[in-house]
């Protein structure tokens, strides 16, 4: 966590049922410093990596892309980028809105 001089609202995290294949996504990073890049695909998977749940997805992301968020196309955070792998084409990972609750629950007491 990190603390600012601003009032700013955070966006919303994801509440609903389970997301599905297909379902569309938008990213939003900075990949090399270009300051809340947006781009568009959909879930094409999901995965379990290292005991953490992971969400697939087809979105376009480059370097400076991880920790950006995962939307869905209400506006609310289903996840984390966190990996784009390199042999393949559009084949990025974020960690799942059900993995982000658990961690932001321990600094705030979110539920």
């Amino acid at each position: 966590m990190i603390r600012i001089d601003r009032q700013l609202d955070p966006l919303p995290l994801y509440r609903g049922r389970k997301l599905a294949r297909g379902q569309k996504v938008v990213a939003i990073g900075s990949p090399l410093g270009m300051f809340n890049s947006v781009s568009d695909g959909i879930i094409s998977g999901f995965r379990e990596i290292d005991s953490v749940d992971m969400i697939q997805f087809t979105a376009p992301i480059s370097h400076g892309s991880s920790g950006g968020a995962l939307l869905n196309m209400q506006g609310e955070v289903i996840g984390i980028s966190t990996a784009g792998i390199d042999e393949g084409q559009n084949l990025n990972l974020a960690v799942s809105y059900e993995d982000i609750r658990l961690f932001v629950r321990g600094f705030t007491g979110m539920r």
